[in-house]
C-alpha cells in the first residue's frame, strides 16, 4: 500500500484572500469578454436564422444536457475537495470521466426517437444523433486541469473556456452563412466540445490510465450532488418545456431567446464567482467562521454586482433584443422584463451552494432542490392553465424568489447565522440600485418606447439607459460608502478588483522611477 501524502500546509488568510479575489477578477473578465463574443453570435445568428431553427436545437440541447446531469458525479470537484494528489485519484477520476462519457452517450442516442415522436419533430432527432457525441468527448478532458483550481489559479482553466467559444463561435457563423440551417448550431457546440478538450491536454497532459480504486469517493461526494443537479436543471427547463408543448416550437425559440439574454451577464458573472469560492472554501480547512467569513463576503459581491444588472436589464428589454436580434425575436422582450430580476437574484444564492458544497453538505443541497421543484411546477402549472403566458411568467418569478428564500434559510439554520448578518452590508447597495431605477425610468418615459423597425434610435437609447443606469448606480453608491466612513464591504472588494486587473496597464504606462 502506497503511504498516504503529507497534508498540503494551508496558506495565510491574505494570501488566500489575495489568490481568491485574483482568482475571481480573471474569471470575470474572461467571462466578459466570452459572453461579448455571445452577444455577438446571437446578434449574427438570429439574423440569419429562425426562431423555429433556434427552439429546435434548444430542445435537442435540453435532452442533452438532462443527460449529462443524470450522469454528473462532481469529478472535479470532488478533486477539489481532496487534498492529496494521487495518481489513482486522477486514473479513477478519468476512467469514470469516460465511462460517464459513453452511457449519456448512448443514453442520448436511444432517446432520439421518442424525444422526436414526443416533440413532433424528426429534426430533432437528427440533432440529437449528432450531439450524442459530446458527453464522450468532454470525459477525454485532462483530470489533472483540477491541480490549477486547487492552487486557486483560474487563468488556464478560463483560456480553455475561450478556445472552445470562439472556435464554436467561428464554426457556427460560418456555417450559418453557408447554410442557414439549425446545423451551424449542432457544427459549433461540437467544435467548441473537440477544441476544449485539446486544449486541457495541452495545458496539463495525462497519458491515459484507467482504474476504479477510489470510486467510493467520487460516489460518496456526486451521489447527491448529481441528484441535486438533475432536479434543479429540470426545475429549470420547466417553463420552457411547457411553452413549447403549448404553444410551438417557434415560439420556444423566441421565449429560450428572452431566457438566454436575461442571463448573458448575470450567469457569466456568476458561474465564475462560484467556482472561485468553492475552491477557496474548500481550501480552507478545519476553520468554520473563516469559511463563514469568506462565504458572507462573496455574497455581499454577488448582489452589488448582479442586482443592479438584473434590474437594469429588465429596463432595457425592448431596445436590447431589437439591438441583439432583430424585430422578429419581440416575443422575447415580454420574457425578459418578467424573468431577468429574478435570475439575477438566484445567482446571490451560488456562494450558499459552494459552502453547502465545500462542507460536504450535499444531501441539504438535494432537499432544498427537490422542495423548489415542486413548488415550481404547482407554480407553472397553475399559471399557464389560468392565465397562459402572462401566467406562467409570473409562476416563473414567484418559484424563482421562494428558491432564493429557501437556499437562504438553510443557510442560516444550518450554520447558526442571523438572516440579518446575510445581508448586514447591502442597504448601500439596495438603495444605490433603487436610485438607478428611478432614474432609467425616468429616462424611459421621458423618450418614450421606439419603434422596432429603427435600429439606430434603439441603440441610442439602449446606450443612454446603460450609460445613465451605470452612472446613477455608482455614484449613488460611492457618496453613500462614503458618508458611512469607508467601511469593510462590496465597494471595497470592487476597488480592490480595479486596482489588481489595472496594475499591469498601468505599470507599462507609467516609466519606471529609478
Amino acid at each position: 500500500m502506497e503511504p498516504a501524502p503529507p497534508p498540503q500546509p494551508q496558506p495565510p488568510v491574505s494570501d488566500m484572500r489575495a489568490r481568491a479575489a485574483t482568482g475571481a477578477s480573471i474569471l470575470v473578465l474572461v467571462n466578459l469578454v466570452s459572453r461579448g463574443l455571445g452577444i455577438f453570435s446571437i446578434a449574427v445568428l438570429a439574423r440569419l436564422l429562425t426562431p423555429d431553427d433556434f427552439g429546435i436545437v434548444s430542445l435537442a440541447m435540453i435532452v442533452v444536457e438532462f443527460a449529462q446531469m443524470l450522469t454528473d458525479f462532481q469529478l472535479i470537484n470532488a478533486l477539489v475537495r481532496h487534498p492529496a494528489r494521487d495518481e489513482h485519484l486522477y486514473a479513477t477520476a478519468f476512467t469514470m470521466a469516460i465511462l460517464r462519457g459513453l452511457v449519456t452517450a448512448a443514453g442520448i442516442a436511444l432517446a432520439a426517437v421518442p424525444a422526436a415522436l414526443i416533440l413532433h419533430s424528426g429534426h430533432i432527432r437528427d440533432v440529437l444523433l449528432v450531439l450524442a457525441i459530446v458527453p464522450f468527448i468532454d470525459g477525454l478532458r485532462s483530470p489533472r486541469m483540477v491541480d490549477y483550481l486547487r492552487e486557486i489559479d483560474f487563468s488556464r482553466d478560463v483560456t480553455v473556456t475561450m478556445i472552445g467559444r470562439v472556435t464554436g463561435l467561428v464554426v457556427m457563423v460560418v456555417t450559418a452563412l453557408l447554410t442557414h440551417s439549425y446545423w451551424a448550431l449542432v457544427a459549433g457546440t461540437v467544435s467548441a466540445s473537440i477544441a476544449m478538450c485539446a486544449a486541457t491536454h495541452l495545458f496539463k497532459p495525462f497519458a491515459p490510465r484507467f482504474g476504479l480504486r477510489d470510486y467510493r469517493l467520487f460516489l460518496g461526494f456526486g451521489g447527491w450532488m448529481s441528484i441535486a443537479a438533475v432536479t434543479n436543471y429540470a426545475s429549470s427547463k420547466l417553463d420552457g418545456l411547457i411553452v413549447a408543448g403549448h404553444f410551438s416550437i417557434a415560439r420556444f425559440g423566441q421565449y429560450n431567446l428572452g431566457v438566454q439574454i436575461s442571463t448573458i451577464v448575470t450567469n457569466q458573472l456568476a458561474d465564475p464567482f462560484q467556482r472561485a469560492v468553492f475552491s477557496t472554501l474548500s481550501s480552507i480547512h478545519g476553520d468554520l467562521q473563516r469559511r463563514l467569513a469568506a462565504y458572507l463576503q462573496a455574497q455581499e459581491t454577488m448582489l452589488g454586482l448582479l442586482l443592479p444588472v438584473g434590474l437594469g436589464l429588465m429596463l432595457v428589454a425592448h431596445e436590447a433584443i431589437i439591438v441583439i436580434a432583430g424585430p422578429k425575436w419581440t416575443g422575447a422582450i415580454i420574457v425578459m422584463q418578467f424573468l431577468a430580476p429574478p435570475m439575477a437574484l438566484a445567482t446571490v444564492t451560488v456562494a450558499a451552494q459552494a459552502l453547502l458544497m465545500a462542507e460536504g453538505d450535499t444531501r441539504t443541497v438535494f432537499v432544498r432542490n427537490l422542495i423548489t421543484m415542486a413548488v415550481r411546477v404547482s407554480a407553472l402549472w397553475i399559471g399557464i392553465v389560468w392565465f397562459g403566458l402572462i401566467g406562467l411568467l409570473v409562476g416563473a418569478v414567484l418559484s424563482g424568489l421562494f428558491y432564493l428564500f429557501i437556499t437562504l434559510h438553510l443557510v442560516t439554520r444550518r450554520y447558526h447565522i442571523s438572516p440579518l448578518t446575510l445581508f448586514r452590508n447591502t442597504s448601500r447597495v439596495l438603495a444605490a440600485t433603487g436610485a438607478m431605477v428611478a432614474a432609467v425610468s425616468l429616462l424611459g418615459w421621458a423618450i418614450g418606447t421606439p419603434p422596432d423597425h429603427d435600429f439606430i434610435r434603439n441603440l441610442i437609447v439602449l446606450v443612454a439607459k446603460a450609460l445613465v443606469g451605470g452612472c446613477v448606480y455608482i455614484g449613488v453608491l460611492a457618496s453613500l460608502w462614503r458618508m458611512k466612513g469607508r467601511p469593510a464591504g462590496f465597494e471595497r472588494f470592487f476597488l480592490e478588483f480595479l486596482m489588481r486587473t489595472t496594475t499591469p496597464l498601468r505599470r507599462r504606462l507609467m516609466p519606471r522611477r529609478s
